[in-house]
């Protein structure tokens, strides 16, 4: 059996699957399907036979996913786990050379290689403008960047520090859920790295997002997202909410966010819960 377990969460991706799955041929796959409507999993089936595939009636999201996969690799004794979009694809050598890194370097509970756009001309728009720049030269290794935060489109987990921080936590079945999880890693003590010299894919299709949407993941998901950092006070989050609500709706020219506002406040609880579970290591479900 390999030694690192491939993870794909597929919702109606039949624009990218033959590639992203080609690119990792020969290492262990789990599929996770979202009930897609477009034929994706019945041609994983045909054309990927040796991927395992988990065909689920409804869509548990990114984070319901991605979290049967780790519960996958965990039971099988996997030594690390690459989550990769559906959009996104590898280039050769690319999973030896980040097995090796994390290997090597402990100290690492998340690394990702470079993510560039599909022509592999310029780093993807997103990793470009969120994740370098917050990114430092590491003090252990020369081939690695330590950063607060990569995103989960390409990502290996090593299985200390899946064993230690858990699985997504369910506050986040979609946005914020890579946030919180670089959040909970970094509490605990591991680092989060991006292998510098190694470059992959993420295809991701810029596109004109509707005001709701916005708001919704970079407002109400990102103020849930500070809530349940546990790198900062939570009080301190807490009396942030009201000028992040007037920040955002200057921003975005209307009252949305504070529309929104009472429907943070409502998730406090959870929140809490959320804080309490993820401070303690070992725990599998949040």
């Amino acid at each position: 059996m390999s030694r690192i377990l491939v993870i794909v969460v597929t919702y109606n991706g039949m624009r990218w699957i033959e590639q992203c799955l080609s690119s990792v041929s020969g290492t262990d796959v789990f599929v996770f399907d979202n009930a897609s409507t477009d034929g994706t999993p019945d041609y994983i089936e045909e054309h990927f036979p040796q991927v395992h595939l988990v065909r689920s009636d409804k869509n548990l999201d990114f984070a319901g996913g991605n979290n049967a996969g780790f519960r996958y690799a965990l039971e099988r004794d996997y030594e690390a786990v690459y989550l990769l979009n559906q959009d996104a694809w590898l280039l050769p050598g690319c999973l030896d050379t980040m097995m090796s890194l994390i290997d090597s370097y402990p100290q690492y509970g998340i690394l990702s290689p470079m993510q560039m756009d599909a022509d592999l001309q310029n780093c993807n728009r997103g990793f470009r403008g969120d994740v370098l720049p917050t990114a430092s030269e590491s003090t252990i290794c020369e081939d690695i960047l330590d950063a607060p935060y990569v995103p989960a489109s390409h990502w290996i987990v090593s299985r200390r520090c899946l064993e230690t921080v858990g699985l997504f936590a369910s506050l986040f079945p979609h946005f914020g859920n890579d946030d919180n999880y670089c959040h909970r890693a970094l509490y605990h003590g591991f680092r989060i790295g991006i292998a510098k010299n190694v470059r992959v894919v993420h295809d991701h299709l810029p596109a004109k997002k509707p005001l709701e949407y916005l708001v919704y993941r970079n407002y109400f998901m990102s103020a849930i997202v500070r809530l349940c950092n546990l790198n900062r006070p939570y009080w301190a989050e807490v009396l942030r909410l009201l000028p992040f609500a007037l920040v955002k709706t200057v921003k975005y020219k209307s009252l949305l966010p504070l529309k929104k506002f009472p429907g943070i406040c409502r998730t406090l609880p959870q929140v809490r819960k959320t804080r309490e579970l993820t401070r303690q290591a070992g725990v599998r479900e949040v």
